[in-house]
């Protein structure tokens, strides 16, 4: 047991990284990613007594995140509809409780509080963890719910383990690839453990029943209003992106060889040390606290489940993905290295640590502007990077001041997040996350990819808009590069009203209006 002492002196360090954590995320301000934005309008809805929908009468389920969105139409319930600020709040708050349970977990499999010390400040800074707190999206919350449930699975609170399972698999359906492991390891372990019981006795009952109580109901209700439990992102995202084999790799690699963010300081250089360097610290870390806490098993290997997973389904992979993994990832190293200092004098052991806790700072402080080039004149992440979603917003105020849209009018948009929220029309969504019948459009890989640009994994089939007749379009052009702006027919039908130039996407963002038949 701790003395009195030294748990009054870690409860002030945890308090004292926590309130790091809360600013990190609160002082950059909203920095709202384009897919937040979808959340954002399914809970603005709900608000507005329209439905648990994105389009008026459309029950599609095009949100993964059904708690957030809950989240999102509570605070809006209560304070009025300024989601993007309502999310930096929130998440602000995950945020802090996430170090907190970073720096008892880190401790716990460490047995050492510099190694806590190190993990918890690291991840309070992280570009990872901050840019999508303040980027709008679930993540926040998604790591604060698995980083909860590692939390109760060590310190064996079953009906904890059970809601945070729950309660993260509802806010992000990936959540499965940490749950399972270690609800598994936990049945696996009372079934070894008390063989002279009987069966039923052995199973963790307190567990499941939780974790079932809380994610039953939505399980109907998804079941009952859309129809299918399942969201459509699931099996949309797989069919209309065309992406190279092992581009899962190509992502996950230099963020596995360099979680410190030292490529900032050391640029390439980085990556060739730390892919050898950081999974081999976090074999260590591993096998070391196996010997003495074996639960560490489904929370070391889930960083190698989850690249091993992306790798093999081969999804587009988006910059949050990055970072569920990353906690997990981090504890293994930080394990690691306390399994090495060992062969150091007693005495530079701590000392050791914590002077990496303060090289990693750096590194992760190297990975933040001052003065960022767009949004809010504040600090914040590099990769705190919305310039996209601000044009977006742009352009829906254009179309509704200058254009007449409506709420009432149609309008197609391959990014549906901002343009919807903001222009507020019924959105025809060329990939179809929240619009059905549109897979049949992507059906001919071996013409998409005759239209489709260099530059772009994606290209809006030109049918599909000929079909739809939207009355509005807003698209990105190297989207329509090939495609839509060499068609004919939509160049009769349809007249350029807008174009804002990028350097993304193509040459930029480009509107159209479809022209008035005339008698």
């Amino acid at each position: 047991m701790k003395s009195v002492a030294k748990l009054t002196q870690d409860r002030v360090i945890m308090g004292i990284l926590a309130m790091v954590a809360l600013i990190a995320r609160w002082l950059p301000g909203a920095r709202t990613v384009d897919d937040a934005f979808i959340t954002f309008r399914y809970s603005r809805n709900i608000v507005d007594g329209v439905g648990f929908v994105y389009n008026a009468g459309e029950r599609i389920q095009g949100t993964t995140t059904p708690l957030y969105t809950t989240i999102m139409a509570l605070m809006g319930l209560l304070f009025g509809s300024d989601y993007p600020n309502f999310a930096v709040f929130i998440n602000g708050i995950a945020g802090a409780v996430e170090v907190i349970f970073i720096f008892w977990i880190a401790q716990h499999l460490s047995q050492r509080r510099s190694v806590a010390i190190w993990i918890a400040s690291v991840w309070a800074l992280a570009p990872h963890s901050v840019t999508f707190a303040i980027g709008g999206m679930e993540t926040s919350v998604h790591n604060m719910m698995m980083l909860g449930a590692w939390w109760a699975f060590l310190s064996d609170r079953q009906r904890w383990l059970g809601a945070f399972c729950a309660l993260g698999v509802l806010t992000r359906p990936d959540a499965l690839l940490w749950a399972l492991p270690t609800l598994g390891y936990q049945l696996f372990a009372s079934l070894a453990a008390s063989s002279d019981r009987p069966l039923w006795r052995r199973i963790p009952l307190q567990t499941w029943m939780t974790g079932l109580v809380i994610y039953l109901p939505w399980f109907l209700f998804a079941a009952w209003y859309f129809g299918n439990p399942i969201p459509q992102t699931v099996s949309t995202k797989a069919v209309v992106y065309d992406l190279p084999a092992m581009q899962g790799l190509s992502v996950f690699l230099p963020h596995y060889a360099s979680p410190f963010q030292a490529q900032f300081i050391f640029t390439q250089a980085a990556y060739w040390v730390g892919v050898f360097l950081f999974p081999f610290l976090a074999l260590i870390g591993l096998r070391s606290t196996f010997n003495h806490e074996r639960r560490a098993l489904p929370i070391f290997i889930y960083p190698w489940v989850y690249i091993a997973l992306f790798i093999v389904l081969n999804p587009l992979i988006f910059r949050w993905y990055l970072s569920p993994p990353t906690p997990a990832y981090l504890l293994a190293i930080g394990c690691g290295v306390a399994a090495l200092v060992q062969f150091l004098p007693t005495i530079h052991q701590d000392r050791f640590i914590l002077g990496l806790a303060g090289i990693s700072l750096i590194f992760s402080l190297s990975a933040w502007e001052i003065t960022p080039e767009h949004g809010p004149e504040r600090p914040a992440p590099q990769m705190a990077f919305h310039d996209l979603e601000l044009n977006y917003q742009r352009m829906a105020t254009l179309l509704r001041e200058d254009y007449g849209l409506t709420d009432d009018d149609r309008l197609a948009a391959g990014d549906i997040g901002a343009i919807g929220f903001y222009s507020r029309a019924e959105i025809y969504d060329t990939i179809g996350l929240v619009t059905e019948g549109t897979l049949p459009y992507y059906e001919d890989d071996e013409y998409l990819r005759s239209i489709r640009a260099d530059d772009s994994n994606y290209v809006v089939p030109p049918q599909q808009i000929l079909d739809a007749q939207p009355d509005f379009v807003v698209l990105m052009e190297s989207f329509i590069r090939l495609g839509l702006l060499q068609n004919e027919t939509f160049l009769a039908e349809y007249e350029q009203i807008a174009f804002f130039p990028t350097d993304y996407y193509g040459a930029g963002m480009m509107a159209f209006r479809r022209i008035p038949v005339t008698e």
